[in-house]
């Protein structure tokens, strides 16, 4: 049994294909795509929707999402924050690990990553 598996693909393909990962417990969307870009909701509506999938077929799941800041201003970051808060507390809101967020400087730009637990 594979304890950790790195698939290099396009997400909306990897999101879709539950079948392949049965007993996925960490899903980890690294890109450097802005949290301003016309597919940043995309990406987190189907990290979400995977995690939740997830969450629900095996008791607890960890989404982490990595997005690059460049261009975006302080309220669309804010906003990006909400959204995956919101979420993550109206699906598992007596979850005792809290979510988190962290900025952090890339080579090139400010980057924000988001660890959002449910079921530990």
């Amino acid at each position: 049994m594979s304890q950790a598996l790195w698939v290099q693909d396009e997400w909306a393909n990897l999101v879709t294909d539950v079948a392949r990962f049965p007993d996925l417990r960490v899903i980890s969307f690294d890109g450097f795509n802005s949290v301003k870009n016309n597919n940043a909701e995309r990406i987190r509506r189907d990290s979400i929707d995977l995690a939740e999938f997830q969450y629900k077929r095996n008791g607890a799941v960890l989404l982490a999402m990595n997005f690059s800041l460049r261009g975006s201003t302080d309220g669309q970051v804010e906003e990006h924050k909400q959204r995956c808060l919101k979420w993550k507390n109206g699906l598992c809101p007596n979850n005792h690990t809290q979510p988190e967020f962290r900025v952090y400087r890339s080579k090139s730009t400010r980057m924000l990553t988001a660890w959002l637990p449910l079921g530990f």
